[in-house]
């Protein structure tokens, strides 16, 4: 998948703000799928 089909947004306006979305796109990735298996835990 990339970062344009995943947020629905097709153009970006250079790589640096593409690279930003993406990084915080992934960071809350990571959150939501780590709260998801941390709440199984308790």
């Amino acid at each position: 998948m990339s970062i344009e089909k995943d947020i629905h947004q097709p153009k970006f306006r250079n790589e640096y703000h593409k690279m930003t979305v993406n990084l915080i796109y992934t960071y809350n990735w990571i959150m939501e799928n780590s709260r998801r298996l941390f709440e199984k835990a308790d």
